[in-house]
């Protein structure tokens, strides 16, 4: 049996504001020598409802060790990625670089 290889794997999830259609991406990093499937379900602090995301795409980068997971999109009311959101974020250990992505 080979040396199993740790990874650098980064999970994307893009916020949704349903009145205007914005969209934000946030991001967590970690470390592990397992990497979801598409189709696999993922857990983390920052979701209440549901409490787990299904990852829909993956993204290898082996030059860098890097691979990037994105799970379904999150769609919220709030008019705009409020302070409050932007706070519970950090304090769940994601990032955001508070840029809007096109449509």
């Amino acid at each position: 049996m080979g040396v199993v290889r740790r990874m650098k794997i980064v999970i994307n999830q893009v916020f949704i504001e349903k009145s205007t259609n914005k969209r934000y991406i946030v991001s967590k990093e970690f470390e592990n020598s397992i990497v979801p499937n598409v189709g696999d379900k993922i857990w983390d602090t920052l979701w209440k409802d549901p409490f787990e995301y299904e990852v829909v795409e993956k993204i290898f980068d082996y030059s860098s060790n890097k691979c990037d997971v994105f799970v379904k999109p999150y769609k919220y009311e709030v008019s705009n990625f409020t302070k409050l959101y932007r706070e519970m974020i950090v304090l769940h250990n994601w990032n955001t670089n508070e840029c809007m992505l096109d449509d």
